[in-house]
């Protein structure tokens, strides 16, 4: 297997370069093995412990097995590639269900294997993300309220 370009990289640095750009609005790719292939994630929202971290995928399509309804359907954000370097196609935010995990599980991914981190959605873009988890009926109070997504 061919070294990674992060290999040339101290452990010092990637831990420094990981928590300077794992934050709120982080674009991660990296695999996903309940869809079992390659995903696009967004860091929205931290938990008020800083102990877990909220993440929504971007899909390609929607996907209309999971969101048979026009209500779901309208829980996706369209994102057009144009502007967005973290993109190649046109896409839709699943604002939807937060996918929750530990904080340092997907810190020491980051650390791990830097490239993951490929972007960073624009404060309007996440704006506009907040805005629609705020109205999701699909997602309890609770967990917006825990990770600062509620008001």
């Amino acid at each position: 297997m061919p070294p990674h370009l992060s290999d040339a990289f101290s452990e010092e640095y990637k831990k420094r370069y990981a928590a300077e750009n794992f934050i709120i609005t982080a674009v991660l790719r990296c695999y996903c093995p309940k869809a079992n292939k390659e995903k696009r994630m967004i860091y929205v929202g931290t938990k008020y412990d800083k102990e877990y971290v909220a993440l929504v995928h971007i899909n390609t399509d929607i996907n209309e097995n999971f969101a048979p309804t026009e209500y779901l359907k309208s829980l996706h954000l369209p994102f057009d590639c144009a502007g967005r370097d973290y993109l190649t196609h046109d896409c839709f935010v699943n604002c939807s269900q937060l996918i929750i995990r530990r904080r340092d599980e997907v810190q020491n991914l980051v650390e791990k294997i830097p490239s993951i981190l490929i972007g960073n959605v624009s404060q309007d873009d996440y704006t506009a993300i907040r805005n629609l988890i705020k109205t999701a009926k699909t997602i309890i109070p609770a967990h917006k309220k825990e990770f600062g997504l509620f008001l």
